[in-house]
């Protein structure tokens, strides 16, 4: 086996091996003897693969990621500004569209679409009280004391208040709104 396809483990293990020989013969190492020969080349060795292996962490991978993050924060970039101007020239159709519901091309048609109902807070403290089943409760974390009372926070369900708002008439502090898109087929 060339020096060159030894593995760290390997080299580890050959120096666990050296220190182990040197334990078991009381600590001693006698100069000039096989046992001092065996643990400078295991020294050298595993020296020399961990200078290697740190280089290539550190230079060779650092210098690759960050290139990578680099040119991943450029094309996120990118996106960002080809999804910006996606969204101008759909505005641009919808305008267009006026109160017609689609416009059609030889191949592609704009359409109108309506978006699922979402609930839209105006008030929260007035959801609390009219809805409280549209709010769940949560264990504070940490550390927490308030003599004899157990402490939660509220968080709102979404999904809750916007099944209360389709089947009640009215929650104060919350309404149901259906906006609308446009879209490409």
């Amino acid at each position: 086996m060339s020096d060159q396809h030894v593995t760290l483990s390997d080299l580890v293990s050959q120096m666990r091996q050296v220190e182990e020989a040197i334990i078991f013969n009381g600590g001693e190492v006698v100069p000039g003897s096989v046992l001092e020969s065996a643990f400078e080349q295991a020294a050298a060795g595993l020296m020399v693969k961990i200078d290697h292996l740190a280089e290539y962490v550190e230079v060779t991978l650092e210098g690759e990621a960050a290139a990578l993050e680099a040119a991943s924060k450029r094309l996120a970039s990118k996106a960002k500004a080809v999804r910006n101007h996606q969204e101008r020239l759909l505005g641009y159709a919808g305008k267009c569209l006026g109160e017609r519901t689609e416009l059609k091309g030889e191949a592609w048609s704009i359409k109108r679409v309506k978006n699922p109902p979402s609930a839209v807070v105006i008030d929260i403290g007035a959801v609390h009280t009219s809805c409280p089943q549209a709010f769940k409760r949560e264990a504070l974390e940490g550390l927490y004391e308030i003599e004899g009372e157990q402490v939660f926070t509220l968080k709102l369900d979404k999904a809750a208040l916007k099944d209360a708002l389709k089947s009640s008439s009215h929650i104060r502090g919350a309404e149901l709104v259906q906006g609308t898109r446009i879209e490409v087929k």
